[in-house]
């Protein structure tokens, strides 16, 4: 199969996007917790469509297949299967042997939780999505020949606005879910990344302009959510503002052509960056705070440094592996 140059700079993108939310997060809620507002809350919230994209990227390629369910499934648990395991143990070692290094104690009922909840550290509960959305794809490919187009828009509007309802509620309630529930959450997305790869044109210039302003929306109610409610609602993947700016980037990138360039050359590392840059994250922090290192403190030097770092660290660690034949198939 040929390249999609275009697609494997939107995942690039999207996974650049992924470790800035991280490298940022904690300046953005000291800044709305102090009652400060920077523009830069404009672009944090333009990243929040990364992780939904990655799900209609998944759909693109993984719905419209002709292939027997059992092959299907079978060849699509082995890919994911291996990665889960070994991160999922890798990072359950490092918390235990950080909360002996800092308290003196394993805390092994509280990282089992964190396993059972499908979230072994904060960045994999994707990976958990995910498996539950490969489950689906066979048995959704047996079913496409006999749904009408319209019908499939229908279901996939149907789930879209299933999972936001659903989110809010649990927001609402502080409801915990387990992770195998995630993924009909986002089984709209997955279904939209199939239908609009080749559904009807829509102008760029409106995308653009409809994207661009759901973030300021989506910037400004955070400001007043977090200041009066305490409440990040609006930033979450599900929330109303999300959803449609991510489906304008995901339309805009179906309707244009990129040819190959250095962010197409990387993108067969970005799951490797997805699932590395998070660790690399927690011990430059823990590293910087042993140290009493504060320059990074301020957010100017701190975000654009720790991004860097985290950005070709984990690039630097997902080519090791990938040019490793008995790691490979982690990443």
């Amino acid at each position: 199969m040929d390249r999609n140059y275009t697609i494997d700079t939107l995942r690039t993108l999207c996974a650049c996007c992924i470790v800035l939310i991280h490298a940022s997060n904690s300046y953005l809620e000291k800044g709305l917790q102090n009652n400060r507002y920077d523009f830069f809350y404009f672009f944090d919230s333009c990243c929040r469509v990364s992780v939904p994209i990655f799900v209609l990227i998944s759909g693109r390629f993984l719905l419209g297949r002709i292939e027997p369910i059992g092959i299907a499934l079978k060849k699509r648990f082995t890919k994911i299967l291996i990665p889960i395991a070994f991160w999922s143990v890798l990072y359950l070692v490092y918390q235990s042997l950080g909360n002996y290094y800092t308290k003196g104690d394993f805390n092994l009922p509280a990282l089992a939780i964190k396993l059972i909840k499908g979230k072994p550290f904060d960045h994999l509960w994707f990976l958990y999505m995910i498996l539950g959305l490969y489950f689906i794809a066979p048995f959704l490919n047996y079913s496409l020949p006999h749904l009408s187009r319209k019908g499939l828009f229908q279901l996939a509007f149907f789930f879209t606005a299933l999972g936001a309802f659903l989110h809010l509620y649990d927001s609402m309630m502080g409801n915990s879910v387990f992770f195998a529930l995630s993924s009909v959450r986002f089984l709209g997305f997955f279904l939209y990344g199939y239908l609009l790869k080749d559904s009807k044109s829509v102008p760029i210039p409106l995308l653009v302009g409809m994207f661009l302003l759901c973030n300021v929306i989506i910037a400004g109610i955070t400001y007043f959510a977090e200041v009066r409610l305490s409440a990040l609602y609006f930033y979450n993947r599900l929330s109303p503002f999300i959803i449609i700016s991510a489906l304008c980037v995901y339309k805009i990138f179906c309707q244009i052509e990129i040819k190959p360039n250095w962010l197409s050359r990387i993108a067969y590392l970005t799951f490797g960056i997805n699932l590395i840059h998070a660790g690399v994250l927690d011990v430059l922090n823990f590293t910087l705070r042993k140290k009493g290192i504060l320059i990074f403190d301020n957010p100017l030097l701190g975000i654009p440094g720790r991004f860097g770092f985290a950005i070709i660290a984990s690039l630097g660690i997902s080519y090791c592996f990938y040019k490793t034949p008995f790691l490979r198939r982690l990443i």
